[in-house]
């Protein structure tokens, strides 16, 4: 056995590539702390592009969290709940030492644009953390799901993963436009909420017409419709984050010229 093992030991690496290669996992860490936030640069015009920057990680986690409660509310999969409870705890987090962050950055003396813009990305930051919360609301009523052994129609499932599918875009195209600072995609995320607004009458009103055809439980179809105004709920959030992106990109370009 001695010999085996010592003989098997150098071979020992390449096996272990092997299995991970034969039966891949889900590797996935998250950091618990914020990571671009440089204390050293706080009293420094680059304490806004480092807070920015955090501010881009804690909505990239706050979609994930939209994208896994969605699919654990769909497919009654509790397994993803603890993942999703891990983000909550990292967007909370990072939504404190942003906000700590900027507020002692706008300590020092700045310009008229840089000011605004460390208003208007605190003001992100408590929407990405919204998003976040509301996401958590989504787990919650998973949870209610699988308590009462029920689950939503086909056609209730389906007009759910419509509207989840544009305001998950709408979402992804608010923290994109944070990143890259870009007026013209953050601009176009009102036209947008339109749209969510638009089917979620519509989706109510598909629900009111299921429940009176005795093809949904009303119980259930009070899980739904939550689940609906949550959704749209974080459309709105993401809209907050464009306008706020479109406003720190218009004083940059038209405000006072030491930013």
């Amino acid at each position: 056995n001695i010999g085996t093992t010592l003989l098997l030991f150098p071979l020992l690496p390449y096996f272990v590539k092997l299995i991970m290669t034969l039966t891949p996992g889900e590797d996935e860490a998250i950091i618990m702390k914020a990571k671009f936030l440089d204390a050293r640069t706080v009293h420094t015009p680059a304490a806004l592009f480092n807070a920015q920057r955090e501010a881009v990680r804690m909505g990239n986690e706050a979609l994930t969290m939209l994208e896994q409660s969605i699919t654990a509310f769909l497919n009654s999969d509790l397994n993803l709940l603890e993942r999703i409870d891990e983000r909550e705890k990292i967007v909370n987090l990072l939504e404190k030492a942003i906000i700590s962050y900027l507020a002692e950055a706008n300590q020092h003396s700045m310009g008229e644009s840089q000011a605004r813009a460390i208003t208007n990305l605190m003001h992100i930051v408590n929407d990405i953390e919204r998003i976040g919360d509301h996401s958590m609301n989504i787990t919650n009523l998973t949870i209610a799901l699988d308590e009462g052994n029920q689950k939503i129609s086909d056609d209730a499932s389906a007009d759910l993963l419509n509207m989840y599918e544009v305001v998950y875009k709408i979402t992804n195209e608010a923290i994109q436009a944070l990143l890259h600072n870009d007026v013209v995609k953050a601009k176009r995320l009102v036209a947008e909420d339109d749209l969510v607004d638009e089917m979620e009458k519509l989706y109510r009103a598909n629900h009111v017409e299921r429940v009176n055809a005795g093809l949904c439980s009303p119980d259930v179809g009070v899980l739904f419709l939550d689940t609906l105004s949550n959704l749209e709920r974080i459309a709105d959030h993401a809209v907050n984050i464009g306008e706020a992106v479109a406003d720190i990109a218009f004083f940059k370009k038209n405000g006072a010229k030491n930013i």
